[in-house]
């Protein structure tokens, strides 16, 4: 399990960049209420439930909404699950696998096809 954080642009009514971290330990992705309120969602399926957490810690998620994600001139539309959580966006397993992205941490790399993002130091990575 390991984490790469990158720099994305989240749209649904309005478009906001934010720090998100994509999480091999997560076997599923959610998004801050924070960024909800700033952007706002494209679907709404409301749904609250429990979720264990890889640490242990139960929390409650409100809604399953639909964002797209921004990576340089991909825009992937992907259901997130809202909750009240420290990071603005965890994506887990669920995105990676189902647009084909691998996570390298060896050297801090996000792989794909057709897919370039920045690290936190401003180089670009594949």
């Amino acid at each position: 399990m390991g984490i790469i954080e990158r720099s994305l642009m989240v749209s649904a009514k309005k478009s906001k960049r934010i720090e998100a971290f994509f999480d091999s330990g997560s076997s599923f992705s959610i998004v801050d209420e924070s960024v909800i309120k700033d952007v706002g969602y494209l679907k709404r399926w409301v749904k609250p439930r429990k979720i264990e957490l890889g640490d242990g810690r139960v929390i409650v998620y409100k809604n399953l909404v639909l964002l797209g994600v921004k990576m340089n001139n991909n825009e992937y539309f992907h259901k997130f699950y809202v909750a009240n959580i420290p990071d603005k966006m965890i994506i887990g397993v669920d995105f990676l696998q189902e647009y084909g992205h691998t996570l390298e941490f060896k050297n801090d790399k996000i792989k794909s096809k057709n897919l370039r993002l920045k690290n936190s130091r401003g180089r670009y990575v594949l």
